[in-house]
């Protein structure tokens, strides 16, 4: 436990070798990630699918919902979950006397993070409601995984480490969200929203490009690669950010377009066979 308060600024990396990507240590961590993601799309989907505390007031039953707990209460809960996991982190960098600029909520994970919070407040059947689940697909799900793959905090050590446990913890929270509200359809991709989702994605990118100049930051990764990063293949183009648009436009074509296609070539298939 001896560098269990240490953060990237200040572990001393000569005797803490910290994790290597894919090593059993970060293998293990993917596994409960599995893990968690099975058991709370499985609790998810056997949620009652009421909202508690709309119609009937808070805490109370609809008639005739038999349903142990409901989805309402779950999300609020990983929306706690992620407010508490956000408060020890800005402990952790407390405790080191670390400039909070360096650990604003400007990465594309941590802005999903905040939009996961909003988003579990919100009804339903709300437009908003509609926009930020589509952005979270798009945007949130590919960030948090990438995250999970090829975490920037290697430096640190798996377990023993505080801001280490709270960077697993909070893309595993995050990222499961989105999956178990994608299992029952709350989370429903639409391609007419693709535009929203890229015009907020170009106007925060440009606010934190600016703000990453203005402070010498690299939130994003805009000014400059992390080590490890799957970007680093598009160097290649002469600047690894082209790789965001390409990466972009893919993550477009696999999750919406190709399953639109699959789907019209589906119900055409059955159309002729029942004539």
């Amino acid at each position: 436990m001896k560098y269990f308060w240490d953060i990237v600024e200040t572990i001393d990396r000569n005797s803490c070798p910290g994790f290597e990507h894919f090593h059993w240590q970060h293998n293990l961590w993917l596994v409960i990630f599995l893990a968690f993601v099975f058991v709370f799309s499985l609790v998810y989907r056997k949620a009652g699918a009421c909202n508690l505390c709309s119609e009937t007031g808070h805490g109370v039953r609809p008639e005739g919902c038999r349903a142990p707990y409901c989805r309402k209460h779950i999300k609020v809960l990983f929306s706690l979950a992620l407010i508490a996991d956000a408060i020890f982190k800005f402990i952790i960098v407390a405790v080191n006397h670390i400039s909070i600029l360096n650990y604003m909520p400007l990465q594309l994970c941590y802005i999903s993070v905040m939009l996961v919070i909003i988003h579990a407040f919100i009804k339903e059947e709300s437009p908003a409601n509609k926009y930020i689940g589509n952005f979270l697909y798009i945007v949130g799900l590919p960030a948090g995984l990438s995250a999970l793959l090829f975490p920037a905090w290697k430096a640190l050590p798996a377990f023993a480490n505080a801001m280490s446990l709270h960077s697993f913890s909070s893309h595993i929270i995050f990222v499961t969200y989105i999956v178990m509200l994608l299992a029952v359809g709350e989370i429903r991709p639409e391609l007419r929203t693709i535009w929203v989702s890229v015009a907020a994605l170009i106007l925060m990118s440009s606010g934190v490009y600016a703000f990453d100049v203005t402070f010498d930051m690299n939130y994003m990764y805009l000014l400059h690669l992390s080590a490890g990063s799957p970007l680093a293949p598009f160097e290649a183009l002469g600047d690894y950010r082209i790789g965001y648009a390409i990466i972009l436009a893919a993550l477009i074509l696999v999750m919406y377009i190709v399953p639109v296609i699959v789907k019209r070539i589906s119900n055409n298939s059955k159309k002729q066979l029942t004539h």
